[in-house]
């Protein structure tokens, strides 16, 4: 079942900045928390008519008592700049929730992800309540996520590039042996699929510069995986998402593997 959409003027609770970069932001928006699932997203019109497109985010957690979303985000552009900017007390403009959502009934899920691929999973962990989690990040700042998801999971596994906190390596580096080791159910997209899903929900990019830079940095995908991906697929699945970060994705992926 979809449920329907609204365009709901929210206003501003509070925003606080967990990191450099990186902003967490509190909404009233009652008829969206009542309706929205784990897994689906918001379109958040940009503050002061900064920006004609709306930016999409997704949602982090909801209280349909306190009729309350929760965003997290990466300033990426002018447009997130100005929403980082909007205080307590504004209105702004949010239209959803989107998408269609996660399957929560699976048995003890583990959810892997890092930098803004997190947002969803917290809220899938919430409602849930049984899941775990496979974070991570370039160093134990990064993993600030740590705290947030303590509340709802089973159990919290990390790993950081440099090796300040957790496992040292990608999360790839520690999910067989998690694989292995514990009763998880998990379920593997196509890298293709879970890649352009990723950056679906995350704010447009304004360049392939951009773009490149979600990608590799914030996202973390090496360069070896990028290069194994099908330009073919990508540009397929591309027309059925109506997203510029996905379209860029197509072109970034061709000129990289013309190179």
């Amino acid at each position: 079942m979809i449920l329907p959409k609204v365009c709901e003027e929210a206003r501003v609770l509070h925003q606080r900045s967990p990191m450099a970069g990186v902003y967490d932001l509190t909404l009233s928006a009652p008829t969206i928390a009542r309706s929205a699932r784990p897994g689906q997203f918001v379109e958040v019109a940009v503050p002061h008519g900064g920006a004609l497109l709306r930016r999409p985010l997704g949602i982090a957690e909801t209280s349909a008592e306190a009729g309350e979303i929760r965003l997290i985000y990466r300033v990426v552009g002018r447009g997130t700049e100005l929403l980082a900017a909007a205080d307590a007390g504004e209105t702004i403009s949010v239209l959803g929730p989107l998408g269609h959502g996660f399957n929560v009934t699976y048995r003890h899920p583990l959810l892997v992800g890092g930098g803004m691929g997190l947002t969803p999973l917290l809220f899938f962990a919430a409602a849930h309540g049984s899941s775990s989690v496979l974070m991570g990040g370039r160093t134990k700042a990064e993993l600030f996520w740590e705290e947030l998801f303590r509340p709802h999971v089973r159990a919290v596994h990390a790993t950081t590039d440099d090796g300040s906190y957790g496992t040292e390596g990608f999360v790839t580096t520690l999910l067989p042996e998690l694989l292995q080791e514990g009763d998880y159910f998990y379920r593997i997209a196509e890298p293709e699929k879970a890649l352009c899903d990723q950056l679906y929900t995350m704010p447009p990019t304004a360049n392939i510069r951009e773009l490149s830079a979600l990608v590799f940095d914030d996202l973390r995908v090496e360069e070896t995986a990028f290069q194994s991906l099908s330009a073919e697929k990508v540009a397929f699945l591309a027309q059925f998402y109506r997203s510029t970060n996905i379209r860029r994705l197509a072109t970034l992926l061709r000129r990289r593997l013309r190179a």
